[in-house]
């Protein structure tokens, strides 16, 4: 969900008073807490602090729809997603499932994607940390272009290339 479908590195940048830009983010760097001048005990704190409201008013991708409807062209789509270990931010990111339209979409909470992996289900994340687990536990995994990630800035038309791999991997 997050870094997916919706912006949580601009929402949490701006918490801290930074602007998020994609083509100046350090490549490969995934701990949001430096470049904003924090510890991450700090970052978390200030996040978890806001409440329910942070989650639930994240700005959706504006691809968010047309990659759920590429995705539902292939099997039907499963939200999986890992919650902060704020109370809120669970009924926070289930309010933003159903104020963007995909309230109907079956969502799992969890940290432990990985454990959900089997032969056959597709993982499409932006952690490479979460797809190496998710391998290793028997699923496949789409590395969802970000400039946090191996896969650095988005490339080109980002429903395409997961379409593209979608139809690689379900051949």
């Amino acid at each position: 969900m997050d870094g997916v479908l919706c912006d949580f590195v601009s929402a949490a940048m701006a918490v801290f008073g930074h602007e998020y830009n994609p083509q100046t983010w350090p490549p490969r760097q995934w701990d949001i807490a430096p470049i904003v001048g924090v510890d991450t005990v700090t970052f978390w704190q200030r996040i978890n602090q806001l409440g329910e409201d942070f989650w639930t008013y994240l700005q959706p991708y504006p691809w968010m729809r047309d990659l759920v409807d590429a995705v539902s062209e292939f099997a039907r789509p499963i939200i999986l997603t890992s919650p902060s270990r704020s109370p809120h931010c669970l009924s926070g990111k289930r309010q933003w499932l159903i104020n963007n339209g995909l309230g109907d979409l079956q969502a799992a909470y969890t940290p432990l994607k990985h454990h959900l992996a089997a032969p056959g289900r597709i993982l499409i994340d932006d952690s490479a940390s979460n797809g190496r687990k998710f391998e290793e536990a028997g699923g496949e995994v789409i590395l969802f272009p970000q400039p946090w990630n191996a896969m650095g800035i988005y490339t080109l038309d980002v429903v395409d290339y997961v379409r593209g791999h979608l139809e690689e991997l379900t051949r």
